[in-house]
């Protein structure tokens, strides 16, 4: 990591620092122009490697911008879902992440699950995929195999809209129609195929995060949930499904209840969660 690499890293980890930013950000004229230096020393898209420093994920490399990707670089991105891997990995599970994004939780997930286990992600969004195999590549987890696809009802080809602009790409999702410049063509593919077709390991643990296509990834799961009962967190994205999903989380005979965790570091974040359990 070069100097100023590290100064932008310590820089990035300082909640004064991050206060500052947010407050100077918010004056008039003053604002604009320190938001334009920032932009020079980190133009739009910079991503660099720095090793994490705290958290479950401590130690691991991850390329990934400092301004816009901090809980990642930082290594205190959603700390609750942090202890619940830790909670409920074992050394050789099998752990399936769809919606990988780039890999942060696979991190996590690979401390518990050890290179006994395996890690089957799943993610769509190309650009993201990419950045996710230099993590893998860069930290040396084998035990990792990654899926470009969506998860879906069904396996075959579905669009895909990617989040563009100045982001961390985290909302990419299936869009309901497809007129806009940013949609792709992706593979889909459903999570029973992936297990009783393809012959992947079976599951002891999913995570879901799909932006809003909840149903339709779990209708192409409905297999797994039936014959192998992984446990399972799903972030629900449109709070009006919560009661339709649990209903049908229940026919699997699973223990099912919502969770809305908070953290005082993250008070601005207002998750909301299934998480599942097999009854037996």
């Amino acid at each position: 990591m070069s100097v100023t690499e590290k100064v932008l890293h310590h820089l990035t980890r300082s909640d004064f620092a991050r206060r500052a930013y947010g407050t100077l950000l918010r004056v008039p004229v003053l604002g604009t122009g320190f938001q334009k230096i920032i932009h020079t020393v980190l133009p739009r898209g910079t991503s660099m490697w720095i090793r994490i420093p705290e958290g479950l994920a401590n130690a691991f490399w991850i390329y990934a911008d400092p301004r816009l990707e901090l809980g990642y670089t930082n290594g205190d991105h959603e700390p609750w879902l942090q202890e619940l891997l830790k909670s409920h990995l074992r050394l050789g599970d099998c752990f399936f992440d769809v919606g990988a994004h780039t890999g942060f939780f696979i991190l996590v997930a690979s401390r518990f699950v050890r290179p006994s286990g395996n890690i089957i992600a799943f993610e769509p969004d190309p650009e993201n995929a990419a950045t996710l195999r230099k993590n893998l590549s860069k930290n040396g987890l084998t035990q990792v195999v990654l899926i470009e696809a969506a998860a879906w009802s069904s396996t075959g080809q579905t669009i895909f809209e990617r989040e563009v602009g100045i982001s961390n790409r985290t909302r990419g999702h299936i869009p309901h129609e497809s007129n806009s410049d940013s949609v792709i063509n992706v593979p889909a593919i459903c999570i029973d195929d992936v297990v009783f077709e393809r012959g992947y390991p079976r599951p002891n643990f999913i995570k879901l995060d799909v932006e809003g296509a909840e149903w339709q990834a779990l209708h192409g799961a409905c297999r797994v949930l039936s014959e192998v009962k992984p446990k399972l967190l799903c972030e629900v994205h449109d709070g009006s499904q919560m009661s339709e999903i649990q209903n049908y989380l229940r026919q699997f005979d699973y223990v099912v209840e919502e969770w809305s965790p908070s953290h005082p570091h993250y008070a601005d974040y207002h998750q909301l969660y299934i998480w599942a359990v097999p009854r037996s």
